[in-house]
């Protein structure tokens, strides 16, 4: 074989390298925008609830969760303090301010499947109260116990859907 031959043999052996190189690095870029371009919302309502015992009202605006908080905590009485909605795309942070001066910080971390995680952080000022992982289902409910308030518990009851 000729010397032009074999030269020209490794250079289209080299040719069809580089396009595969080219190819796989253009596929990649290709995945990694559809990763990073992942803008899927999570919509978050979170309703913060004073329980304490100190009566034996329920706030009629709580009537949907009335059967949950009375089979999970064991307060006699039961206000809705605030309501608060938010849109949080994935890896991003939503937060809404608590009573006592804290506020509730919720960062969406995966989607895999129907559920959700959330990452949920308590803070007064700058400093961490309370940490947490959840998992939730799509259009599922969580009620989380809080810090002590007045003369009760601050209760979070956090609802999302995807």
């Amino acid at each position: 074989m000729s010397i032009a031959m074999t030269l020209m043999k490794k250079a289209l052996k080299h040719r069809f390298l580089v396009y595969i190189f080219f190819s796989v690095i253009v596929c990649l870029n290709f995945v990694k925008q559809g990763y990073a371009g992942n803008t899927q919302s999570i919509h978050i309502m979170v309703k913060t609830v004073l329980a304490s015992n100190e009566s034996n009202y329920m706030d009629p605006r709580l009537a949907d969760l009335t059967r949950d908080l009375e089979q999970v905590f064991r307060y006699s009485s039961y206000q809705l303090l605030a309501q608060h909605q938010m849109q949080i795309n994935m890896g991003r942070t939503g937060s809404c301010s608590l009573p006592g001066g804290r506020k509730l910080n919720i960062t969406s971390i995966e989607i895999v499947g129907d559920r959700v995680e959330l990452r949920l952080e308590i803070l007064k000022g700058s400093q961490q109260l309370f940490q947490t992982v959840i998992e939730l289902l799509n259009n599922g409910t969580i009620t989380v116990g809080g810090p002590m308030h007045e003369n009760g518990y601050l209760l979070f009851n956090i609802f999302c859907s995807f």
